[in-house]
């Protein structure tokens, strides 16, 4: 039964005890019992009124286990903003974790909260951690937040590798200098000596603060909560990107799988973003591939003013394609991914399976309560702290075009 079928039901309903309470209400006036005919008719009016009341109670027990599970649902979702907001409050306060909070420890003493919302990008469960120390800082520990993150960053869209809750020195072997050749059947075969080597990935710190007012703490608990689990993740998706396509690294950054390209994987168009031809594009492809590294998550990096310019661009006169097709946001099948945050004038192409992204160690957040400075200004600091690495084991995995930007 619908809403609208429902409405009439409990409209006819209506209708009925009023057909049946006059019927009777006449009988009382004239002092007499029914007629066959008002007999028929009255069982008739009961019979109908019998049958409407099964659907209206079956109509309205299903809206009321549908409100009871959208409030559940709520009532779990409101949970985890309420919860995460008292504890932020106690600890704003000097407080420390509320005692009442224990039903959410794990049996390693770590709070958990967990994300009950179907439309919430979030899927993980992060964990919480009170740390001994009584400082003014006051450490605690935000786990997967790496998984929520890399979605949303050109990291995650290009298919890079990446490894998160790094533990310890990451390292990669190398070796060179092993070729096998050709011999004739009796022939003695030259000894060859290997080299062996090791790269080390080294952490480098990215940390994010934001400063809350105590009273946004004190009256919007799902707002503290916003900010940690939404504006700060944006603000390391932001961060990430930069570092991953920027060819010279900022001040202790790490350095890009993109700054090691060699140079015989670059070609230089002639002129601006308007000389860019399908035969360039061909000719990065085929100097990447000619190194014999497999195929794995090719695409294209460029500036939105290049991908608007080659969405415009004929691959050749009547056909009516274009060199970017804008209908599978592909350059001859490769994928295409646009960004503000690519250098003007260039055009990256590559394997992104080889590009690797390390994350170190637990994701820690540090909350400030009594230092000078937010003191004087009536707020809290919050400052979430983690360390990243790339690396690129085959920098001939990458190559790049390069044009003159308008």
């Amino acid at each position: 039964m619908t809403r609208e079928e429902y409405m009439a039901a409990i409209r006819r309903r209506s209708e009925i005890r009023q057909e049946m309470e006059t019927l009777q209400q006449t009988l009382a006036r004239e002092n007499r019992d029914m007629t066959d005919a008002e007999r028929q008719q009255f069982s008739a009016l009961r019979a109908e009124d019998d049958a409407l009341m099964v659907g209206c109670v079956q109509y309205e027990s299903e809206r009321s286990s549908e409100r009871s599970r959208q409030f559940a649902e709520q009532r779990a979702a409101d949970s985890t903003e309420v919860r995460f907001g008292r504890l932020m409050r106690s600890i704003a306060s000097g407080r420390g974790i509320p005692e009442d909070l224990a039903a959410c420890r794990d049996e390693d003493g770590n709070f958990r909260f967990a994300y009950n919302r179907a439309d919430e990008e979030l899927r993980s469960d992060p964990t919480i951690q009170q740390a001994a120390s009584t400082k003014s800082v006051t450490p605690v520990y935000i786990q997967d937040y790496i998984n929520e993150l890399t979605p949303q960053t050109i990291i995650g869209q290009v298919g890079a590798h990446i490894q998160s809750g790094i533990t310890g020195q990451w390292n990669f072997p190398t070796v060179k200098g092993l070729k096998a050749t050709w011999y004739g059947e009796n022939d003695a075969v030259t000894p060859q000596t290997m080299e062996f080597g090791v790269k080390t990935i080294t952490p480098h710190r990215l940390p994010i603060r934001v400063d809350i007012s105590n009273r946004a703490i004190n009256q919007t608990a799902g707002a503290v909560y916003n900010i940690v689990t939404k504006t700060m993740r944006l603000k390391h998706t932001l961060a990430l990107n930069e570092a991953f396509i920027a060819e010279t690294a900022a001040a202790n950054a790490p350095t890009s799988p993109l700054a090691s390209i060699p140079e015989g994987n670059t070609i230089a168009a002639t002129g601006g973003s308007s000389t860019l031809t399908r035969q360039l594009f061909l000719d990065l492809r085929s100097k990447v591939n000619e190194a014999n590294v497999p195929v794995n998550a090719p695409c294209f990096i460029m500036d939105w003013k290049a991908y608007a310019e080659l969405a415009n661009t004929p691959i050749d006169k009547g056909s009516g394609r274009f060199l970017l097709d804008l209908s599978t946001n592909t350059i001859d099948g490769v994928p295409v991914i646009p960004t503000s945050l690519c250098k003007k004038g260039t055009i990256y192409y590559g394997n992104f399976g080889y590009a690797l992204v390390g994350q170190f160690g637990p994701m820690t957040m540090g909350i400030d309560t009594t230092s000078v400075s937010v003191l004087s200004t009536n707020t809290v600091a919050i400052v979430i702290n983690s360390e990243w690495d790339f690396f690129a084991p085959y920098p001939e995995a990458f190559g790049k075009i390069t044009y003159t930007a308008a």
